[in-house]
């Protein structure tokens, strides 16, 4: 059945619905069909590339422009109207989400003998903090991992009863990076854990 759109001659017009969809990260994705003449639909190409701005960016809740990514698909139809199915990332803010995760670790040392030839070993019950962080990011821009990384004891040390501590320094340290690109935007996933130096 042939459809009618109430707008000027040669237009690319928007139809909905309009899929939208907010993550935690602060990652917004975008997806609308357009449809337009088949006998235009190299002009609306040249407007629908990746990289360029979604056509309904200013209708979707974004800090950023929303960038069309991937490549568009294209459905051409019996009534000489062609559909363009586009799909846009943008964020909404800046912090993302911040995370916690725990662990206990038993940690023994022994130390070395004492004058009367005696050897003791000493065992520390410690709950690890792994910071999980989650951002986007224009691709022009750094994670910067020092806003990130705090100083002091993000590992708390729990005694057994009547054991000794283990003595030693906390020092945070990144043990994972992970990024996933959209075209103009990437979503990061940090994790911070501290690393004990027994000396």
């Amino acid at each position: 059945m042939q459809q009618i759109y109430e707008k000027q001659d040669g237009a690319l017009i928007a139809t909905l619905p309009r899929t939208v969809n907010y993550y935690d990260s602060g990652l917004v994705q975008v997806t609308q069909t357009f449809v337009g003449r088949s006998d235009l639909a190299d002009k609306f190409r040249a407007k629908l590339e990746v990289g360029d701005v979604f056509p309904t960016d200013a209708e979707v809740k974004s800090t950023n422009s929303i960038r069309i990514f991937p490549d568009v698909s294209e459905y051409v139809r019996q009534d000489g109207m062609t559909e363009f199915i586009v799909t846009g990332y943008g964020r909404v803010n800046t912090r993302g989400i911040t995370r916690f995760e725990y662990s206990v670790t038993t940690i023994s040392k022994t130390t070395t003998p004492d004058a009367l030839g005696n050897t003791f070993t000493l065992t520390g019950v410690y709950r690890t903090k792994t910071k999980i962080v989650k951002r986007v990011l224009r691709e022009s821009e750094d994670y910067k991992f020092t806003s990130d990384i705090s100083g002091g004891n993000d590992l708390t040390p729990v005694l057994i009863a009547g054991v000794p501590t283990i003595s030693g320094k906390f020092i945070p340290a990144v043990v994972s990076y992970q990024s996933q690109s959209y075209g103009d935007y990437q979503e990061i996933t940090v994790a911070i854990s501290a690393v004990q130096v027994i000396g």
